[in-house]
């Protein structure tokens, strides 16, 4: 694949899922309020706790899920077709047997959910006929998933991310309707069993007319070394994920058990605006993983590799900082135009989670080239320094400190394996600290933090026009608009941009964008646009 060829396809896939991304979070930033208005926050909390503790139930699958789409995308480009039905089998397989054994787990942990979270005897009544339709519901997902894993390995995702967007449309549909009917949190698990179905009928289809042939064939005739290298890989990968599961879940459980069900519920509307800051700029790394997978069957050279990691680790930083900085500055306007009025505790989950999500996307694009060709151990490595750090320090915190505890356990774990990670990476990539990280970053952070307190004075001052949503909005649009002027200003100052960013630039952007940016000084005045 040609270095050309190959970055405009993943500018391409980028751009479609980032604006998969937006499409959907700005129907979840509707219907997320109307739904807390329909069941409450208590209840709401209960939903985000009894997902949240399922989700563990997934890491049972020995790391080998984690495999997939690396496995698909090396078959693919080999046009190894045999290869990709194993894969397909093998999820399906795996995935409804580890359901069936984890049964008697679930007998367990049901009835003893509520009195674990302190829940009311009617929260606790519901969240226990709740569990078994979202058990089911894990299981199956999962097992269906490599359908979708498939178009991605193939570099499919502009069609990915259409279906998905779709999808969520009518998941938030049927949610609003199912709502409307006072159907309580049943509303949750009716849309998302009808948009799952349909999302995998759609991937199913599509994987058939690819393969020419039936997607699955007889487990038997698998080779036992195809499994042992799927093992081999995936138990890298189970650190990897349980790290995460622990970075991702772990707090609202924790919150759920120290403090109590509604300021979980809080601390998932705080971190769903946060995550902005990892959902739109992971798009990119995402887009990149095949692209690695391939690069890595075709044995390409590492100076490509080295070229590319630090371009794009400075791009997936900049939109990380500029999403940050922003949430961070305009975050009082968001809750209210969001929300509609301030909750406890909000600002505080928001601004520690900025900061430990902003830190953490710095292993971005490093993590996914290790996934990418099937090289994951030093990401578990970082995995483990991390998610033992956060665990550790949340749990001897929450006792004392409650929330503060629990979150600061979660910035100084995860800023910790995450400069770890970096330490491990540039030694395998053979690149310096300051070639990886300190040459671009040292003009990006001022830059980030100079235009985050100005627009933060501003914001404070807007709020004092009025807390009224139509007021809020037209706030935000003017800081959104006074942040991405000044923060682009600030980069053009400090020397952020290098020659190579304005070709591609070039490439992918209108002209007339391009003179607007540099007739309002946000790009270099030697960049030749004629």
């Amino acid at each position: 694949m040609a270095q050309g060829s190959a970055t405009n396809r993943v500018f391409r896939n980028s751009m479609a899922m980032t604006a998969a991304t937006l499409i959907i979070l700005l129907m979840g930033f509707v219907v997320v309020p109307v739904a807390i208005s329909r069941v409450g926050l208590a209840l709401y909390g209960v939903w985000v706790i009894l997902s949240g503790v399922l989700s563990y139930f997934s890491l049972f699958d020995l790391g080998v899920g984690g495999t997939f789409v690396t496995q698909l995308a090396m078959a693919s480009a080999q046009e190894d077709r045999t290869a990709v039905r194993q894969v397909v089998t093998t999820s399906l397989l795996l995935y409804m047997l580890m359901g069936a054994i984890l049964i008697p787990a679930g007998i367990y942990v049901a009835p003893r959910f509520g009195g674990w979270f302190h829940l009311s005897m009617a929260d606790s009544h519901i969240a226990q006929s709740l569990f078994w339709w979202v058990y089911i519901y894990l299981f199956m997902s999962q097992a269906f998933s490599v359908f979708g894993s498939l178009l991605i390995a193939q570099q499919r995702l502009r069609l990915v991310s259409t279906v998905n967007v779709i999808s969520q449309i009518v998941n938030y549909l049927i949610l609003l309707t199912a709502l409307s009917l006072r159907l309580g949190l049943y509303a949750f698990i009716i849309a998302n069993y009808i948009s799952w179905f349909g999302t995998t009928l759609i991937y199913f289809t599509l994987s058939v007319r690819w393969l020419e042939h039936w997607p699955m064939i007889n487990p038997l005739k698998i080779p036992k070394q195809f499994v042992k290298s799927l093992l081999a890989f995936g138990g890298w990968i189970q650190i990897n994920r349980l790290s995460n599961q622990i970075n991702n879940e772990t707090d609202r459980i924790l919150i759920g058990l120290y403090v109590n069900a509604s300021v979980a519920g809080v601390y998932q509307l705080g971190n769903k605006l946060a995550q902005l800051t990892r959902r739109f700029p992971l798009n990119f790394s995402s887009a990149l993983l095949p692209v690695f997978s391939v690069w890595e069957a075709q044995h390409e050279s590492q100076d490509l590799i080295r070229a590319h990691y630090v371009d794009a680790s400075r791009y997936l930083a900049l939109a990380t900082f500029y999403l940050a900085g922003l949430l961070a500055a305009a975050s009082s306007l968001f809750m209210y135009f969001w929300l509609g009025h301030r909750y406890t505790h909000f600002f505080l989950i928001v601004g520690l989670l900025l900061i430990t999500y902003s830190v953490n996307n710095l292993t971005g694009i490093g993590t996914t080239y290790l996934r990418g060709v099937g090289r994951p151990r030093l990401e578990s490595y970082y995995a483990i320094v991390g998610s033992v750090l956060k665990l550790g320090l949340s749990l001897a915190l929450a006792p004392e400190y409650g929330l503060l505890g629990i979150l600061l356990g979660t910035v100084i774990g995860t800023v910790m394996g995450s400069l770890y990670f970096l330490w491990l990476f540039f030694r395998v990539l053979h690149i310096t600290w300051w070639q990886g990280l300190g040459r671009w970053l040292l003009s990006l952070l001022p830059a980030t933090l100079l235009a985050l307190t100005v627009v933060h004075q501003v914001s404070q001052w807007a709020l004092s026009l009025g807390t009224s949503r139509g007021i809020t909005f037209l706030s935000l649009a003017a800081m959104t608009g006074l942040y991405t002027i000044f923060f682009a200003w600030l980069l053009r100052l400090s020397g952020f941009y290098a020659p190579r960013d304005i070709a591609r630039l070039q490439r992918h952007i209108p002209q007339r964008w391009l003179r607007l940016l540099q007739r309002i000084q946000c790009l270099p005045p030697e960049v030749d646009l004629t």
